[in-house]
């Protein structure tokens, strides 16, 4: 019950009492008024007396890791063997190690790009094909296509060919369906 008494909102005959009935409860159940003091935790084994951890890199040797994860350990097996975490292991040893990134059980990363005759590609673009015709000859998106082109000097002439055409094109289209329109 409040101080205040529910029905008037005046504060109620018994407020005084309530109040030390209220903190007496508190004392009795809450951690704040606890008479037992806290019991102190013991320190961790890895700390030396600046009460800061020790860091990864002082604790463990990261070739040693490098060497265990390319022998086709998972990251959860390194983490084990030198007593820490899997995601500081993991992150730390990819920045010191790039090449660990995509390793998967010593196997190499994965999607390498697919080698193309991309001078090949530049001439049927500029004789005429679209980017899309030409990307379905030779098996590869469109996208990854324009990409690739766009690296070179002379595929990025030939992008801008094809965009060009295209615009050409479309243009025409819709100057076509307009008079269509018009003449219904």
């Amino acid at each position: 019950m409040s101080v205040f008494d529910w029905n008037t909102g005046q504060p109620s005959i018994f407020g005084n009492r309530q109040q030390v009935a209220n903190i007496s409860k508190k004392q009795s159940q809450g951690t704040r008024f606890r008479p037992d003091p806290v019991p102190t935790l013991r320190k961790k084994p890895n700390r030396d007396n600046s009460k800061r951890t020790v860091p990864l890199v002082k604790r463990i040797d990261f070739f040693e890791v490098r060497a265990y994860r390319m022998t086709g350990k998972s990251w959860a097996e390194c983490a084990e063997k030198f007593k820490c975490s899997v995601k500081h292991i993991h992150e730390r040893s990819i920045s010191l190690y790039p090449e660990l990134r995509s390793k998967h059980y010593g196997k190499p990363a994965g999607n390498k790009p697919k080698p193309l005759p991309l001078l090949d590609i530049i001439g049927d673009i500029m004789a005429g094909e679209s980017l899309r015709s030409v990307s379905r000859k030779y098996g590869i998106s469109h996208v990854s296509l324009r990409y690739r082109l766009m690296q070179l000097p002379e595929g990025v002439e030939a992008v801008r060919a094809a965009a060009r055409r295209f615009a050409e094109s479309n243009a025409k289209l819709k100057a076509e369906a307009k008079k269509r329109r018009e003449v219904q």
